[in-house]
């Protein structure tokens, strides 16, 4: 029977493995969080983070080399920890991201250390080598492997970050709404004009446009604005002590949300039934669409 510092290294890994596939499911929206952390090209490396817990998981699962897995995984726990006490601090960021879009298991930002102590605590005993320690057998390269490429399956399929960064990017060509998954959750006039704002509020660049977008009715740019926002009611609660909203939202789970677009913001510009512009990355200041 495995000692109790095994069984202590499997429990991490599992929860490893378990916050690495979450993440890879939604990847983009991973990437999104690490974009509001004010660096651009932070954003590529969300897939790095994901396949680089699963695989420090796997090594954890099938005991392969623990001590230096161990400081590893160590090591990824304190600069992850440093970098989300950097985001809590300076950019108001209160999801840690780490396990993905599964609200329940992102907590408060007190949780979030708090579980990070208690995974440090768990891996301290095995900084010292067993006796024993299984063999990187043919079998297990082979688990691993197939694991791994899963996991980057997932993350290529989800991943979304070249949007992100591409701010000024327009769709040229106007879309009849009825034909875009927009349709399911709006009703329009034909006689009237819109922005949607699809948003999510532990984004830095949603954030750096909520003044622009409540503009954009008062100013006379459209008839109505309506926000689309991403589920997530501990990053509401923050966003909302700092920010009073002028226009309507609607919180929408990933699952349904991610229908409509997988970059955050993305603003969608309504004449009547017919889309004319799609701008991601930002929201642009009210005056540039009036008259378009």
């Amino acid at each position: 029977m495995k000692n109790y510092k095994y069984i202590l290294r499997l429990i991490v890994g599992i929860i490893f493995l378990i916050s690495s596939l979450a993440k890879a499911i939604a990847a983009g929206s991973f990437s999104n969080l690490l974009l509001s952390y004010g660096v651009p090209f932070i954003s590529y490396l969300a897939p790095i983070v994901i396949v680089f817990e699963a695989i420090v998981a796997l090594l954890l699962i099938f005991d392969i080399k623990p001590c230096i897995t161990t400081i590893v995984t160590l090591s990824f726990i304190v600069v992850a920890t440093a970098v989300f006490t950097y985001g809590l601090s300076f950019k108001g960021i209160t999801d840690c991201g780490c396990f993905g879009n599964i609200s329940f298991l992102n907590q408060k930002p007190w949780l979030t250390f708090l579980r990070n102590a208690i995974l440090v605590v768990m891996l301290l005993p095995s900084l010292t080598a067993d006796s024993e320690e299984n063999q990187l057998t043919t079998s297990v390269i082979i688990y691993i492997t197939a694991i791994v490429c899963v996991v980057c399956f997932m993350c290529g399929f989800t991943f979304r970050s070249a949007n992100i960064l591409n701010s000024g990017s327009k769709e040229p060509d106007k879309q009849i709404l009825a034909a875009h998954p927009l349709n399911d959750f709006i009703k329009v006039d034909k006689d009237s004009t819109y922005l949607i704002f699809a948003f999510s509020y532990s984004c830095q660049h949603c954030i750096n446009s909520v003044n622009n977008v409540n503009q954009y009715e008062s100013v006379g740019a459209v008839d109505k604005v309506i926000g689309l926002a991403l589920e997530d009611s501990v990053a509401q609660n923050y966003f909302e002590k700092y920010f009073d909203l002028t226009f309507e939202v609607r919180n929408m789970p990933l699952s349904e949300l991610s229908k409509v677009t997988n970059t955050f913001p993305t603003a969608f510009y309504l004449k009547g039934d017919t889309i004319t512009n799609i701008i991601t990355g930002y929201v642009p200041n009210p005056v540039l669409l009036i008259g378009r």
